[in-house]
C-alpha cells in the first residue's frame, strides 16, 4: 500500500490521461488526445482507443510498478492531504480495483417486456467489468471533508499499449444478469454501477442518480463497476486499470489477475 502526502485545497485540477509508462504517481498537464470515433449503427458513437507511443518496459516488474505507482488487484492505494480548504481538516482517501469480469456479451432486464435482452459489443471486442471502490477514511487521521468524487471518466483500462474509456451507451440503471450475485467491496450488498445511487420509482422503475461528493466513512464509499469494450484477444493478466485522482492523489494503476 502506497501513501501520497501533500497539503492544500481540496479542489481538484483536471489532467489528461496518459499511458502507464509515463506515470510517476503525481499528475502533470498533458495535451488532451484527439479521439477518432467508430459508428455503431442505430446505437451509439464510441470513441476509439488512444494509441500509446511508449515502449514496453524491460525492467523488473517490481521496479516498474514502484516507479509508475502500480499495484496488484486488491491492493490499497492511500493518499492524504492536510488542512484541505484551509479548514484544518485532513483528507485521507483509500481506493483499489478489487475485481473484474470479462464476458463476450451481457444481458439486461426489461421491466416493460419482463425478459432479458443481450448487449453485444463491436465485432472483435468483448466486455470488461471493473470493480472499483473509493472512500474517505475517518479512522486514521482523516475528516469528513467531502471532496468531489472521481467519476467513471477518471478510470481507464490499458491493453497492449492502448487505453480504453468506459462505454457511453451503457445505462447505469440497467439490471445486469451477469452481476446479480457479485458482492460489493464490503460484502454487504450486490455490486451497483460505480458513481451512481440507484432508487426505485413506482412509475419509472429504477433510476440512477449520479453522485457528487464522497461522504466520510467506509459505509459511504463510492463502490461499483465500470464497463469497457476491450479487444476479444485481451486476457485478464494483460490488462491494467488506470485511476486519475488529479492533484489530490495523482495517478495509480492496478494489474488485473
Amino acid at each position: 500500500m502506497a501513501v501520497v502526502v501533500s497539503s492544500g485545497c481540496v479542489t481538484m485540477g483536471k489532467t489528461a490521461f496518459k499511458t502507464i509508462d509515463d506515470m510517476t504517481g503525481t499528475p502533470y498537464p498533458t495535451p488532451t488526445p484527439t479521439a477518432q470515433t467508430t459508428k455503431i449503427p442505430d446505437r451509439v458513437t464510441v470513441p476509439a482507443a488512444v494509441a500509446s507511443i511508449v515502449p514496453i518496459p524491460t525492467e523488473k516488474e517490481s521496479d516498474y510498478m514502484a516507479r509508475t505507482n502500480g499495484f496488484y488487484q486488491g491492493d490499497l492505494y492511500k493518499f492524504y492531504r492536510a488542512n484541505v480548504s484551509n479548514t484544518y481538516q485532513n483528507l485521507m482517501i483509500y481506493t483499489t480495483v478489487y475485481g473484474h469480469k470479462l464476458v463476450k456479451n451481457y444481458s439486461t432486464w426489461s421491466d416493460e417486456w419482463a425478459t432479458y435482452f443481450d448487449e453485444v459489443p463491436r465485432p472483435g471486442y468483448q466486455y470488461l467489468f471493473v470493480y472499483v471502490v473509493v472512500w474517505v477514511d475517518m479512522d486514521a487521521g482523516g475528516d469528513d471533508c467531502r471532496p468531489y468524487g472521481f467519476d467513471q471518466d477518471h478510470w481507464r483500462v490499458q491493453y497492449n499499449g492502448r487505453t480504453y474509456e468506459p462505454v457511453k451507451y451503457y445505462q447505469p440503471n440497467w439490471r445486469i444478469k451477469e452481476l446479480e450475485n457479485v458482492p460489493n467491496y464490503n460484502k454487504v450488498d450486490w455490486i451497483k454501477p460505480y458513481g451512481y445511487l440507484l432508487r426505485y420509482d413506482s412509475e419509472k422503475g429504477w433510476i440512477a442518480d449520479p453522485l457528487g461528493w464522497i461522504k466520510g466513512g467506509r459505509s459511504n464509499a463510492w463502490d461499483g463497476y465500470v464497463v469497457y469494450e476491450v479487444p476479444a484477444s485481451a486476457l485478464s493478466e494483460d490488462i491494467k486499470v488506470i485511476g486519475r485522482f488529479e492533484n489530490l492523489g495523482g495517478w495509480a494503476w492496478w494489474k488485473l489477475k
